[in-house]
């Protein structure tokens, strides 16, 4: 008995030296002089307060790397921090700012932000970035961090047009998206040296709007508008893109385009077979009293693509509803009317209406 009581003294006074000497306290860094001791990136970083998941956030935002990141929005700056996003996280909780409005979200490492002064925090090299939409009210989603991006190459956009415009490396494929600008707005991306370089595409997204409300966004690939740059270490690679590029390419479609009224009475998730999709705004559900805009691949040719498995998962099974086998047409606008329980119809579906390339918006 007395070895034990010895043993505790011992205990406590470690514990007292240890409080007297300070430990971690954990309260993260906020882009300010903060030193203390919590250089846990990757490991143990979630105990930084900026690693804490928002728990009235919307945004479900998945880490492709294994990077641990701090993401801002519009610019990098600390009065744009959206916090830390944890590397290889899935469906981790962030809030945007409260509106119907499209964002640019930029991606730094936490190693790079972790201990920098406010004044530096608008230097850090920004290694990934992603376009979405803000919903005061519903869930959107974003994938960002990915682990190809990054390096010490700069790259510096400057977009003169009133349009988000994504950079696709060697394709305009979603799969090979590089970057995304802002309107109106000049930043630099940092990627890996290629002595070889790459050819760039570019894509102008356009939001739809119906009453003001942002419904969703269309994507016009800018056929022949591409240039290729050779990012080099100690180099800036310097794009333009101007008013005049845009007026002077011809668009096109690569996809067609499902607007999907809900007037069901009841809310619905969006499936092509057993997999969920998502609108061009980041959903895959769609509630009562809703309009959205799905993007579906296509073909050129009448009478296009087949959708076959297309179906609404409701809450209940009973009331589930399938969509009998319809066509994508590449360049086509289509709009599917889900009618309320009374109708003698469960759906409509309208016929495919060309779009205008040198239209500016989609016109429902």
């Amino acid at each position: 008995m007395r070895k034990m009581l010895k043993i505790s003294a011992l205990l406590l006074v470690l514990g007292l030296v240890l409080g007297l000497t300070g430990c971690p306290d954990g309260d993260g860094d906020k882009g300010g002089n903060n030193n203390n001791n919590n250089n846990n990136n990757n490991n143990n970083s979630s105990q930084d307060d900026i690693f804490k998941e928002k728990a009235d956030g919307k945004l479900l935002t998945t880490n492709l790397g294994s990077e641990d990141l701090v993401l801002f929005y519009d610019t990098v700056r600390n009065a744009n921090s959206l916090g830390g996003l944890p590397g290889n996280s899935n469906q981790f909780r962030i809030k945007l700012p409260a509106s119907n409005r499209l964002y640019v979200i930029y991606a730094v490492k936490y190693s790079d932000y972790k201990g920098k002064p406010a004044a530096e925090v608008q230097n850090l090299k920004v290694l990934d970035s992603a376009l979405v939409y803000s919903d005061p009210t519903s869930e959107t989603s974003c994938r960002i961090g990915d682990p190809k991006a990054g390096g010490t190459a700069e790259i510096k956009f400057t977009n003169q047009t009133n349009f988000f415009i994504e950079v696709g490396k060697n394709s305009a494929n979603d799969e090979d998206l590089f970057y995304v600008m802002r309107p109106n707005s000049t930043d630099s991306v940092f990627t890996t040296p290629e002595t070889d370089g790459f050819t760039m595409y570019m894509t102008l997204n356009l939001p739809m709007k119906k009453q003001g409300k942002i419904t969703g966004v269309q994507r016009r690939f800018i056929d022949g508008w591409t240039d290729i740059i050779v990012p080099q270490t100690g180099k800036v690679s310097n794009i333009l893109i101007s008013n005049a590029n845009v007026t002077a390419a011809t668009p096109t479609y690569h996809e067609g385009y499902l607007r999907i009224v809900n007037n069901s009475g009841r809310g619905y998730r969006v499936r092509n077979g057993a997999e969920a999709i998502s609108s061009t705004l980041g959903f895959s559900a769609i509630q009562n009293g809703d309009e959205q805009v799905w993007e579906l691949r296509g073909e050129n040719t009448a009478p296009g693509r087949p959708y076959a498995t297309f179906n609404l998962e409701a809450g209940s099974a009973q009331n589930n509803l399938t969509i009998a086998q319809f066509h994508i047409l590449n360049g086509y606008k289509y709009t599917l009317y889900i009618n309320p329980d009374t109708a003698a119809q469960k759906y409509t579906i309208s016929e495919a209406s060309a779009l205008d390339p040198e239209a500016e918006e989609i016109e429902w």
